[in-house]
């Protein structure tokens, strides 16, 4: 910003400045330093919101106390440096992406449920079944909420969506580097030094092989959509397969069926969605006047697809197919030693939630709460300790009812109304971005039939950074007066 001191104006021949001109340059002076304080808080959000997402992953998912306790510091300095700016620059504009309109509601039925009420003999009514857990598990939504307006506000724009779209890619690819060596070099410790407790199926950095599943098959589709759909160059075309096939890789090798389920659905929507989309990267008649063969972009990207779903099955090949043939054909082994299918060990789990949700169908049982209220209502013999149903979707139906059931639907419906519109524009990163985040999401959704991977922290919150960088074309830039079509602008003037 350029500035005139006094001296300039004098220097000029304006003799004594006019009171106007001392005014304005008052306010350039003082504006100077609100800018770069401004700038300096943006700039550390965006490292904030990539420390979250790298720590909590790190963190055995962030679902151990100390864990848990380190990713709600991370979001309240998020939201300080978020606050320092906004005093800096003196107002509070904040873009709402749609998704994150029921993701609020949600909140607000957590709180809701965490009300306590005591009469007269004190005794405690409320609608939650565990009234602390409940209290937690609203706590963590609403941090969650914040990283999510976070991105969307911080992330968008082409040239830093970009960036944050490749740290991805090259951050998926160290996870997965890490778990195959780590699985393949010193089985039974977690980081070469912490001991396995007994019983756990520990893969990479999480305690469950599922969720390591989950969170790889959250990542693996992105570098596959900007490959098929040609963004960047040559080389970067390479890394993003090279990627892909070793997060596919671990993916497989962490034996977890409903990631090889979900892997499978990814791959199915990308040939799906892929065939769609790019045969419009290249209008017919642009092609037919450049002297470009039609259909020769898709078929090239649908054979890069091809190469990457044979390397994966060629590196599982090479490290030992063994284990995954058994995992396919046998499932998971009972302490009889016979082999027990995906439903066999989930399905009295559902069964027994669904009672729960019987019993509180409106509003639930509490979120947080089943693993008191199961207990409850199930009809085992209580010998083993449950403390999610094993379904996403079971899961919001016995902590949230009916209500949180709708809102869980309406989230939906806005995360692909935004992926939609994404796959229909003209621009082709945007497509590829809508492209890899759709499968993304898709697979997200096939694989929380059979766990519980959006219970975590970590996995919740990269899906979350996933879904704001899909709706980055819809949610307006901070500053813009204009107000999207599919976003909300909440905004206040100076303050």
């Amino acid at each position: 910003m350029a500035t005139v001191t006094r001296g300039q104006l004098v220097e000029s021949g304006l003799g004594v400045t006019r009171p106007h001109q001392e005014e304005s340059l008052r306010r350039q002076t003082a504006a100077v330093p609100s800018i770069r304080f401004a700038s300096i808080c943006e700039k550390g959000l965006i490292g904030i919101i990539g420390a979250a997402v790298v720590i909590t992953a790190l963190a055995s998912g962030a679902v151990e106390p100390w864990s848990v306790a380190i990713f709600e510091l991370i979001v309240v300095l998020m939201i300080a440096l978020w606050a320092g700016k906004c005093l800096s620059e003196r107002r509070v504009l904040i873009a709402v992406p749609p998704a994150a309109l029921p993701f609020g509601a949600m909140v607000l039925l957590g709180v809701a449920q965490s009300l306590a009420l005591r009469d007269n003999d004190g005794n405690t009514s409320s609608l939650s079944m565990d009234v602390e857990a409940t209290r937690s598990a609203a706590l963590a939504l609403f941090l969650l909420l914040v990283c999510f307006l976070a991105a969307a506000n911080f992330l968008i724009g082409r040239k830093r969506t970009r960036a944050v779209v490749r740290c991805l890619v090259i951050y998926g690819l160290a996870m997965a580097v890490f778990a195959i060596v780590q699985h393949s070099s010193q089985e039974g410790r977690i980081y070469w030094l912490r001991p396995l407790s007994q019983g756990a199926s520990w893969f990479g950095p999480f305690v469950n092989h599922a969720h390591f599943a989950g969170y790889m098959a959250l990542l693996m589709p992105i570098p596959i959509g900007l490959m098929m759909n040609g963004a960047g160059r040559s080389e970067e075309r390479f890394l993003f397969g090279f990627a892909a096939m070793m997060m596919g890789i671990s993916l497989v090798t962490s034996l977890s069926r409903g990631g090889l389920i979900a892997l499978a659905s990814e791959l199915l929507f990308l040939v799906s969605a892929g065939s769609r989309v790019l045969g419009r990267r290249v209008g017919s008649r642009d092609q037919h006047r450049a002297g470009v063969p039609l259909g020769g972009p898709r078929l090239r990207s649908l054979i890069g697809l091809g190469v990457i779903t044979v390397s994966i099955i060629a590196g599982v090949i090479w490290m030992g197919p063994e284990p995954v043939a058994d995992r396919i054909g046998r499932g998971n082994a009972t302490t009889t030693g016979q082999a027990e299918s995906l439903y066999e060990s989930r399905g009295w789990i559902w069964r027994d939630s669904i009672r729960v949700f019987e019993a509180h169908p409106l509003l639930g049982a509490g979120m947080g709460a089943f693993e008191t209220a199961l207990p409850i209502y199930s009809k085992s013999d209580g010998s083993l300790q449950v403390s999610q149903s094993h379904s996403d979707y079971i899961q919001v139906l016995t902590d949230c009812g009916i209500l949180g059931g709708l809102l869980a639907i309406w989230f939906i419906v806005a995360i692909w109304s935004v992926v939609f519109r994404g796959l229909r524009s003209h621009d082709p990163f945007g497509r590829s971005l809508a492209l890899g985040c759709g499968a993304a999401i898709f697979g997200m959704m096939v694989h929380s039939v059979f766990d519980f991977n959006l219970e975590l922290p970590s996995t919740a919150l990269l899906f979350l950074l996933i879904c704001a960088i899909a709706s980055s074309p819809s949610v307006p830039v901070l500053g813009d007066k204009k107000k999207a079509a599919s976003g909300t602008n909440v905004g206040m003037g100076p303050v």
